[in-house]
């Protein structure tokens, strides 16, 4: 399958985004059908053929109710958990809004789950959103990589007033980002289109030596006299070295590790603190037993967090937990294998199984949880006989 090089050189929003992909031939109805059944408003999504300092593009015009202005980060999540859309497509929207509300929060100084979204809530950022993860899906896209976006100058006018460029929460979605030297007057990249970048980008980089297969311009509303207002979406086919199977990849990013010692906090509260950091973006959270001095029984409560979000989780381990003090460690450089989930039918119902490649070999495989225990709900059966039936199948089985 082939990968995915989109070129921010000269900005980033969510429209332009979208317009590139549909400009690289994602069918239109294939993208406005799963989109109409989510959304409680109705819409039109057109698209216009223009030129962009004499660039052939994409330009996507949305038509809709825009009464509702305002929702809560969880009320989208909601809806793309309950929608049809394919698993990756809901991962990838779940992940964009977890780190849009992450950095609202920052912004506000409240929790990711009290957001409320005002300009990014109105119907047409949700649709350049999920929009996207459903384009994406479309092209059976596995891993993208972004150019340095370029930010602009200015101010820019937002729910609460003027702020400078860029925008409070697009500066925290593009911390520790490269960034092109590229400058010039406006808000060249948005909230929207930097937390597609935070969420979904394998890497920041420039692309090298693959051979390309197509490229799709998408064009903003905005025109320039000296630049094309367009993100450029490039299709590379994968590197000659990598196995036809297209899930291996291995991704390399960093890591920070929060600790803290606990020998006063309830097992309850533990849970819930460990809960409550895992969806508000901790990567992992586990307990190590210790002794602590005195001789006392204690816990080491780890939280494994993407830099970016180290403060926050820091900020809600305070308030989760009864300690006074937190070690942070790192960034530590991470190594995971390429991941691919696939759903697998075992006849009475499916599960979804976590696929880890290397060297375009299958070397890990597991059953998702989640589903195994909707499964054993559905079906009646155990959920050790699902994953016996999942060992069984995998035997003899190989992802597609």
């Amino acid at each position: 399958m082939p990968w995915l090089y989109v070129d921010a050189t000269f900005g980033l929003s969510g429209d332009m985004i979208l317009a590139s992909l549909v400009d690289l031939g994602v069918d239109l109805a294939r993208l406005s059908e799963p989109l109409s059944t989510l959304m409680p408003e109705h819409f039109t999504l057109t698209r216009q053929r223009i030129q962009q300092s004499g660039i052939q593009c994409t330009y996507l015009q949305v038509e809709c109710d825009r009464s509702h202005h305002h929702r809560k980060a969880s009320d989208l999540k909601a809806m793309v958990a309950q929608s049809d859309l394919a698993a990756r497509a809901k991962e990838r929207s779940a992940a964009i809004i977890d780190v849009l509300a992450a950095a609202e929060a920052r912004v506000h100084g409240i929790r990711p789950d009290e957001v409320q979204f005002h300009e990014v809530g109105a119907v047409d950022s949700i649709i350049d959103m999920i929009g996207a993860a459903i384009a994406l899906e479309e092209l059976q896209i596995d891993g993208l990589v972004f150019s340095p976006p370029a930010l602009g100058h200015g101010t820019v006018d937002c729910q609460h007033g003027l702020y400078p460029i860029p925008a409070p929460a697009t500066a925290y979605l593009l911390e520790k980002v490269p960034l092109s030297s590229f400058n010039a007057p406006g808000e060249l990249t948005t909230p929207t289109g930097a937390a597609i970048l935070r969420a979904l980008a394998d890497s920041v980089g420039f692309f090298s030596g693959e051979k390309m297969l197509a490229i799709g311009y998408g064009a903003g509303t905005r025109s320039y006299p000296d630049h094309p207002n367009v993100v450029r979406a490039i299709l590379f086919e994968p590197k000659a070295s990598v196995h036809p199977n297209h899930h291996q990849h291995e991704h390399t990013d960093q890591v920070s590790l929060l600790s803290a010692n606990l020998d006063d906090l309830p097992a309850e509260l533990m849970a819930h603190a460990s809960q409550r950091l895992l969806d508000e973006g901790a990567l992992d959270v586990w307990l190590d037993p210790v002794i602590m001095k005195k001789g006392r029984p204690g816990i080491v409560f780890n939280v494994l967090a993407s830099p970016s979000q180290q403060d926050h989780l820091a900020h809600v381990m305070f308030e989760e937990t009864s300690t006074l003090g937190i070690r942070i460690q790192g960034p530590f450089q991470r190594r995971s294998l390429a991941r691919h989930r696939q759903s697998l039918d075992l006849g009475y119902g499916s599960v979804e199984v976590k696929f880890g490649w290397l060297d375009g070999q299958v070397i890990q495989a597991a059953p998702e949880y989640d589903t195994v225990n909707e499964l054993s709900q559905a079906s009646g059966k155990s959920a050790k006989l699902i994953y016996q039936d999942v060992a069984a199948r995998l035997s003899s089985w190989r992802p597609a």
